[in-house]
């Protein structure tokens, strides 16, 4: 009897917090997204947010890429363009997304596509994901595939060589982090693990979601509210029968 009264104020004071309570804490924001469709093929050290809604945020992408179409290294996952994240005179470079403070705790959710380089070994087609802050990098993901494969041998034939990839790869890769605080400013990088000269991983279609985790001082006074009242509703209705038969 105990659970379903429990059960019944629950219910009651969960249905009483209004739905925009509930949005401001689950519903997703789109911070960041870049298919590299608005800039030129070449090299380039910045890459415009295109994430409809976003431009209030002032995020940009930056560093050193080279801009690729169909016709230079393959085909991009959303056309036209994509981006080769190399080696560049023994160095690797990077592509940085630098983010204020969020003013409260969230969880970012980082989608984005990789396929390897044509014709590129594995070790040298790395791309890494390096989150920094306060002043602490960490690595998040990384990824290496071949620009090789190898065909079906013909029957009775022994397995033929490794051949390059005619085409791009794509595959889609996602990963969380948590997020900043007040005034707790942090980057994202993409940066080159391989070690062959002017050769690198793809990326395209990179894409950054906030999650919130902590619900506002208005909401959890909402939740308290709708807990109270409904606590007083199951116990006057508790309360109800007994006080009857006593009369």
């Amino acid at each position: 009897m105990l659970n379903k009264w429990i059960s019944r104020c629950v219910f009651v004071s969960a249905s009483m917090l209004p739905w925009d309570a509930y949005a401001s804490i689950h519903n997703p924001t789109l911070i960041y997204y870049s298919g590299f469709d608005t800039i030129d093929i070449g090299v380039h050290s910045v890459f415009p947010n295109e994430a409809p809604g976003s431009q209030p945020f002032g995020l940009t992408l930056n560093g050193s890429a080279i801009v690729h179409n169909r016709m230079t290294g393959g085909s991009p996952l959303s056309p036209p363009h994509y981006i080769q994240i190399d080696n560049q005179n023994d160095a690797p470079n990077q592509i940085l997304l630098e983010l204020g403070g969020s003013g409260v705790e969230v969880t970012f959710e980082l989608t984005y596509a990789y396929s390897p380089q044509p014709g590129v070994e594995e070790s040298s087609n790395k791309v890494e994901i390096y989150v920094r802050r306060a002043n602490i990098e960490v690595l998040v993901d990384q990824v290496s595939e071949s620009g090789f494969f190898v065909p079906e041998p013909e029957p009775g034939q022994p397995s033929p060589e490794p051949v390059p990839l005619f085409d791009t790869v794509w595959t889609e890769r996602t990963v969380s982090f948590q997020g900043a605080g007040v005034g707790d400013e942090f980057s994202i990088a993409f940066r080159s693990g391989g070690i062959l000269d002017s050769a690198g991983g793809y990326i395209d279609n990179i894409r950054l979601v906030a999650h919130r985790t902590v619900a506002e001082p208005a909401t959890f006074m909402l939740l308290a509210a709708g807990m109270g009242g409904a606590a007083s509703i199951c116990l006057g209705r508790k309360k109800g029968p007994q006080n009857r038969r006593k009369a």
